[in-house]
């Protein structure tokens, strides 16, 4: 697969649309695209917490939940700055069927409420590949057209999918991973002799932290993605 991949990557004759199938193709999870949201009224008692590991006592803790045949169609969850937790799905008949459900998290029971008004795994072969994660992506990012852009910016992209999936379903976290076809950092992704750290994005401004590099204490935009 990964044999594959690299020869579409690094073929300038190949088409954006060619390797984007030849990447789905690949991908080892049916991927659903998040259409609503709910919210937990969790207020700040899960700041602590990682989204992988909210997410994962979520699925852990409900399976016998009256609620539990709509698991599937979870899609993302994500924390606001100090506010409940919201869960994105991938159909809106499963948002209002959660509303009023109790739902276990770490021990704890919390409710379902009605919103606040304007509120993978690739090959190992790709392990050896430089790759970036992408933090605090929404529902509707936009992962076909940032492909297409660093296509067009030569850094060779090669796989792209979500960081980590819950085993057996459709649920992810917010983090976007994306292999490129070199071991080491394209250049176009260095700023200031520095790999970058943050990517703004159709209009959005997100974290990126690259393979076995740390942040500097000074953001370095990568503004050819605005």
């Amino acid at each position: 697969m990964v044999q594959k991949l690299l020869a579409l990557a690094q073929d300038e004759t190949c088409d954006d649309d060619s390797l984007l199938r030849a990447i789905a193709e690949a991908t080892p999870y049916k991927q659903k695209v998040g259409t609503a949201t709910f919210w937990v009224e969790t207020g700040t008692s899960l700041a602590s917490f990682k989204y992988d590991q909210i997410i994962a006592a979520i699925f852990e803790a409900n399976q016998d939940a009256d609620w539990a045949c709509h698991l599937d169609n979870f899609v993302m969850v994500k924390q606001p700055r100090g506010g409940d937790l919201v869960v994105t799905v991938a159909e809106e008949a499963t948002k209002l069927a959660m509303i009023g459900q109790p739902m276990r998290i770490l021990d704890t029971s919390y409710s379902v409420i009605t919103p606040p008004t304007g509120a993978g795994g690739a090959s190992r072969g790709l392990d050896i590949r430089f790759y970036v994660d992408i933090t605090n992506i929404r529902y509707n990012f936009d992962s076909v057209e940032l492909m297409k852009t660093l296509r067009r910016l030569k850094t060779l992209p090669l796989f792209q999918g979500f960081r980590s999936t819950i085993a057996g379903t459709s649920c992810h976290t917010n983090a976007w991973r994306i292999y490129f076809c070199t071991e080491d950092i394209p250049t176009n992704l260095i700023i200031n002799n520095h790999p970058v750290d943050q990517l703004r994005f159709q209009g959005v401004t997100y974290a990126v932290y690259a393979k076995l590099y740390t942040p500097s204490r000074h953001v370095r935009h990568c503004t050819c993605c605005a």
